[in-house]
């Protein structure tokens, strides 16, 4: 009996598992390799393996999905491993394409579907999840006016665009055949529990793909090429392609935020420096730029190809330095904004800066007329060559800490502004509300407008340029030499 039951035992493993059903439903994922290869063979085109995440699950998915608890964490850890690629990558959409709910699904083709839940599923993850968005450079934005402005306005195709099935039709800008994608109608109260972060919100929410270089390494404005004067901008420097990680440029006007962890504020005041001119923005341990909440609060505007992003890791302590090199090498007027009122006022100090820019412009016309009457040489050795334009660097601090732990020791010149509080009960503003404030003062389009100002009050332009500071000492010699020496003005 006892050598019966060994030689049961030996033979077990070479038996076919009681589990195995001979049924053609196990065998699909065979099958559809098996259907994938004759289209490859009638000229169809192939969809590898790794992009048909929303067909039927592999039996090895199927396997690493029973050791989690429900199906849903099942999914969203196969999403959170491996970069999820775009179910309509690698097929051209003719026209949109329109689920009616969630649960309804669309065949590309005879080898991938588009599963609405499936759809659903990544973009919630995606937002949630920081290093998945970066990995596979998308992002989630929530709103219409911001889904209409980043698709529209700066064409950048969506993924899937989710609209409130509240409505009777599908609004008719998402149904245009320029970009088409997914609609999916959905219910707008599961867009805001679980793919926004709001409260209140019309409903409408879309997973975007992000420009190769939306964000880089602040250290890359240092590797840019170094110019004299700030060439006018062209459509090249307007225009972020995707495909172009290195297109950096000479900066006009730039914002830098530190320290700023309200995704609300970055949002606003990314939003406010788009709308104002301004051409690039470093963020020093910030809030992360491809955020929900960020894009919705920059009402899409973070994503805008006339901004660009630099972010940075470097501590509050140690980016002075930093800043300092990006000035220098762009030309830029580092304008710290403080609370305190013992400084400078924000309107007096863009007066200065304006009036300042307008007479170096004049100089330079007046250079250029020189040059058509005597040569370059002539030029060279009589002439000193004029001081660059000047763009503004706008530096606000945290929303608790403000520029205090801004240490350091700048190596290019820079002044302190603040705004009036006549009312002694209010000690301070929110950081967007100030920061808005100074950017409009400092944007560029605003020295024709301080110029007429000056014009009409008659002022001079040396009331308004602020004297160098001196010391005692300094300040005795400067007497002893005023008669022999100009007068020198500096900004800052």
């Amino acid at each position: 009996m006892r050598a019966f039951t060994r030689g049961l035992l030996r033979n077990a493993s070479r038996r076919p598992s009681f589990t195995t059903s001979a049924s053609p439903s196990t065998h699909r994922p065979g099958t559809q390799v098996g259907k994938r290869r004759a289209y490859q063979a009638n000229g169809v085109e192939n969809v590898a393996e790794a992009q048909v995440i929303f067909s039927t699950a592999s039996s090895a998915h199927a396997n690493q999905s029973s050791t989690t608890s429900t199906p849903s964490e099942a999914e969203d850890l196969h999403l959170q491993r491996r970069p999820v690629p775009s179910p309509t990558s690698h097929f051209q959409l003719s026209k949109p394409v329109v689920l009616e709910d969630v649960q309804d699904s669309y065949s590309l083709s005879p080898t991938q579907q588009l599963h609405g839940q499936k759809l659903w599923t990544g973009t919630k993850v995606l937002r949630s999840n920081r290093h998945l968005r970066h990995s596979n450079a998308a992002c989630v934005v929530g709103g219409a006016n911001a889904i209409r402005r980043v698709w529209r306005t700066y064409r950048i195709k969506p993924t899937v665009v989710y609209v409130p099935n509240t409505e009777p039709e599908v609004p008719a800008w998402c149904l245009e055949e320029d970009l088409p994608t997914v609609i999916v109608r959905c219910s707008p109260v599961a867009v805001r529990r679980q793919l926004l972060s709001a409260e209140y919100s019309d409903g409408f929410a879309a997973e975007f793909p992000l420009p190769v270089n939306t964000v880089s390494d602040a250290t890359s404005l240092l590797t840019a090429a170094t110019v004299s004067e700030k060439a006018p901008e062209t459509a090249a420097q307007t225009d972020r392609p995707l495909h172009n990680p290195f297109g950096h440029h000479a900066v006009k006007a730039m914002l830098v935020l530190v320290g700023l962890r309200i995704p609300s504020n970055v949002g606003a005041l990314l939003r406010a420096a788009t709308e104002m001119g301004y051409d690039a923005a470093v963020l020093v341990n910030c809030a992360d730029v491809t955020q929900e909440k960020v894009l919705r609060a920059s009402d899409g505007a973070a994503l805008s190809p006339a901004l660009r992003i630099y972010a940075t890791d470097t501590t509050e302590q140690a980016c002075v330095s930093l800043l300092s090199s990006i000035a220098a090498q762009h030309h830029l007027m580092p304008f710290l904004a403080v609370p305190s009122q013992e400084v400078d006022p924000a309107f007096e100090v863009a007066k200065r800066f304006h009036v300042y820019n307008n007479n170096n412009s004049s100089d330079r016309a007046e250079a250029a007329g020189v040059g058509s009457s005597l040569s370059d040489a002539a030029i060279a050795g009589l002439q000193a060559p004029t001081p660059p334009r000047l763009g503004p660097m706008v530096v606000l601090g945290s929303e608790a800490q403000g520029l205090r732990d801004l240490h350091g020791t700048w190596s290019v010149p820079y002044q302190l502004v603040t705004l009036p509080l006549p009312n002694p009960m209010v000690d301070s503003y929110n950081v967007s509300v100030a920061g808005s404030v100074l950017l409009h003062l400092f944007r560029p389009a605003a020295a024709e407008h301080f110029d007429r100002l000056v014009a009409l009050s008659g002022e001079t332009v040396a009331d308004l340029l602020p004297a160098a500071v001196e010391t005692e000492e300094e300040g005795e010699e400067a007497e002893e030499d005023i008669a022999e020496e100009p007068e020198s003005h500096q900004v800052g």
